[in-house]
């Protein structure tokens, strides 16, 4: 874990001091890191825990108690099959972005592949090409290979993907989600601003927090440590939805919310859940504190940490709960009345 910014870049003595109530365990827990600033799951925890999917061959986590992934919940369901048969079944070995950004298969190269399928770079990739070995695995063995320099990180503000070529400043993803949202017409026209306001790709166990002031950054970990010191889940979905509407709004700080704010990004549940009290619109955080490490870090206490307030926690009845569309959902986040897998005992 990387130290936490230094005071003098900090905008205000309030962020220093919501940093400092911070505590160690807990960001060692979701793999803190203030250079990189992306939040990471546990696969082992009593709240925050993302354990492996039990399909044979899939890769990703799934919510605690459940024994498979929503991807392959979904497939299940169109499936047809018994859950036992399902189970037994291998997903196909398909690389799926929400795993995450791999490297050129040549040793030491960090350039990202510019196919899945071979998992080499683009100027690897051309080399293979052209040489007379038939797959991948001979090319790297009969004609060794040198690693080359990397292109640097993606310009988008949430990305901590790596660019795959010096003609871009972007990664493969987004560069190909600029160009169809300028085909498509819905291009707001401000390249600059698409950079700070554009989600990152999403990745299973992570939330980016990146391009968010170090604030906002500050308020939202200090919240999930409040939450999971009350042994309260945080599914990584809803921490990734949150981020993106308020990277999208572009504000300093929860303080600032206004309730049409929230209503407008579709953030009014979401925030509800992740800050339960209520205050006065203009009262201060209170008092923070570090909550009991066991809490954080292993075996969740029943003890309450005093948790920071903000004015979207003011937000309650039925007009705020009305203001997201979407299916009912039940405490555990899922639709109501739709089919289930056996859960984990």
């Amino acid at each position: 874990m990387t130290p936490s910014p230094l005071a003098q870049e900090l905008k205000d003595l309030r962020t220093t001091e919501i940093i400092a109530a911070l505590d160690a365990d807990f960001l060692n827990l979701v793999s803190w890191d203030w250079d990189v600033r992306v939040v990471r799951y546990p696969k082992s925890h009593p709240v925050l825990g993302m354990p492996d999917c039990e399909i044979p061959g899939c890769t990703k986590g799934t919510p605690l108690g459940e024994p498979i992934c929503i991807g392959c919940r979904n497939r299940w369901r169109q499936s047809g099959m018994a859950f036992e048969d399902f189970a037994t079944a291998p997903r196909p070995g398909t690389y799926h972005r929400s795993d995450g950004q791999t490297l050129c298969r040549v040793s030491e190269c960090q350039r990202p592949p510019r196919l899945v399928t071979h998992g080499l770079c683009t100027t690897h990739g051309s080399r293979w090409l052209t040489s007379s070995e038939l797959t991948v695995e001979d090319f790297l063995r009969n004609s060794p290979q040198k690693g080359l320099p990397g292109f640097g990180p993606c310009q988008v503000a949430a990305c901590y993907r790596l660019r795959g070529s010096k003609r871009t400043i972007y990664c493969e993803v987004h560069r190909g989600r600029l160009n169809r949202e300028r085909r498509l017409g819905t291009f707001c026209g401000d390249e600059e601003r698409w950079r700070l306001t554009t989600p990152a790709v999403a990745v299973n166990r992570e939330a980016s927090l990146r391009g968010l002031p170090d604030r906002l950054v500050a308020e939202l970990l200090y919240c999930l440590q409040v939450r999971t010191a009350r042994e309260v889940k945080s599914r990584d979905h809803r921490i990734r939805h949150i981020s993106d509407q308020l990277r999208l709004l572009q504000v300093p700080s929860l303080e600032t919310l206004e309730e049409a704010d929230l209503v407008r990004a579709g953030l009014v549940d979401d925030l509800r859940m992740i800050i339960r009290e209520r205050r006065p619109p203009c009262a201060g955080w209170g008092r923070l504190r570090r909550p009991n490490a066991s809490r954080t870090s292993g075996t969740c206490s029943s003890s309450v940490t005093t948790a920071p307030s903000t004015s979207a926690g003011s937000i309650s009845g039925p007009s705020a709960r009305r203001s997201r569309s979407g299916p009912t959902t039940n405490s555990r986040g899922d639709a109501v009345g739709t089919s289930r897998p056996p859960c984990r005992t």
